[in-house]
């Protein structure tokens, strides 16, 4: 099953404000290629490297950044590290989340 959602930054703000916080599963982690992957007696989860991009359809390189320092292996929060862009216009940040889980 795949989950999309969006978040739409308005000309000036701040995207910063925005955090994403994990906090279930037997483990969570930050993988090498950008994605979150959650794993659980119940299934696994993983969320793709986000990309950002304008309306006029310009991509934005755009990653997860870690913004906690704890040891938790089954807690994360991040926020969205988003590359050079034109701050007196909307982006639009689209993560995608893949579930698969076990039904009983």
């Amino acid at each position: 099953m795949i989950i999309q959602y969006n978040f739409i930054v308005h000309p000036f703000a701040d995207p910063d404000i925005i955090k994403i916080k994990y906090n279930s599963g037997d483990k969570i982690v930050l993988n090498q290629n950008g994605q979150i992957e959650l794993f659980s007696k119940h299934g696994n989860l993983s969320e793709n490297k986000p990309i950002s991009f304008t309306q006029a359809g310009d991509v934005i390189e755009t990653s997860f950044l870690r913004i906690n320092a704890g040891n938790n292996f089954n807690e994360l929060e991040v926020k969205f590290l988003i590359g050079d862009y034109d701050k007196s216009k909307p982006i639009i940040i689209d993560p995608e989340l893949h579930c698969m889980l076990l039904m009983l």
